[in-house]
């Protein structure tokens, strides 16, 4: 299955399957991505973990798998 999904960048946090935490965003970028998955997408996102995440994002850079969520509170 194939989806289009907004993806967060977490930054050294493991989020695995059926876990629940609570992330507090302060950027404006990751707040319209949280925005744009409750709007478009059912409140589902992708959450992706890299060690370090520099301002220059290349998206083949990025891990090849990450974790499925779905926003329950905002």
């Amino acid at each position: 299955m194939k989806l289009n999904l907004p993806v967060i960048l977490l930054n050294g946090i493991v989020l695995l399957p059926e876990n629940e935490i609570k992330l507090e965003f302060e950027d404006e970028l990751s707040k319209n991505i949280i925005d744009e998955s409750e709007l478009f997408h059912d409140g589902m996102l992708l959450i992706v973990t890299k060690t370090s995440i520099d301002e220059n994002i290349i998206i083949k850079d990025l891990p090849n798998v990450g974790t499925l969520a779905k926003i329950t509170k905002k």
